[in-house]
């Protein structure tokens, strides 16, 4: 079985343009897993403020409630922005050959997006009270939205990864 997988998968690499095609899929599928794992995160922390909310309420801070659901429904309006992110389908995905140049800008912004997420939940365990955590999330959360934004402008080819062009 395993051998003509093999022999099937020679075929496919003799007609024109299928390898590109088979590496634009991988990379759209991994851009896919990597916003899901950050939308994923994103609801995590949005629990953890569920929890935060259920203490305050039982410790009668009502003031506090408001500006949490506020938090609340940033995280989650974020984490469905990033989890619906349409797949590559055009600019860099779309060409037949990505420069390693440009992969590398990619990585780099993936990895910018792995660290905030990964700060997000260390500010969940540090932050002692709601107004230590919201300000704190806040920034978090916008810095995170607008390297996304940024890495979507990568994929969708609306920033020139190429400075020579």
């Amino acid at each position: 079985m395993n051998r003509d997988a093999s022999a099937f998968e020679k075929v496919l690499g003799l007609i024109p343009g299928y390898e590109g095609y088979r590496n634009r899929e991988a990379l759209r599928e991994t851009d896919a897993l990597l916003r899901r794992s950050i939308a994923d995160q994103l609801a995590h922390g949005r629990r953890a403020l569920d929890q935060i909310i259920l203490e305050r309420t039982q410790a009668g801070d009502l003031l506090s409630l408001d500006p949490l659901g506020r938090m609340q429904t940033r995280m989650l309006a974020l984490a469905e922005k990033i989890r619906l992110a349409p797949r590559g389908a055009s600019g860099m995905m779309a060409d037949h050959q990505i420069k390693e140049e440009q992969l590398q800008k990619l990585l780099r912004a993936d990895e910018a997006l792995v660290d905030h997420i990964q700060i997000i939940q260390q500010l969940f365990k540090d932050e002692a009270t709601p107004e230590t955590l919201l300000p704190a999330l806040e920034a978090r959360l916008e810095t995170l939205r607008l390297d996304f934004d940024q890495r979507d402008s990568l994929l969708s080819g609306s920033v020139n990864l190429n400075p020579q062009d």
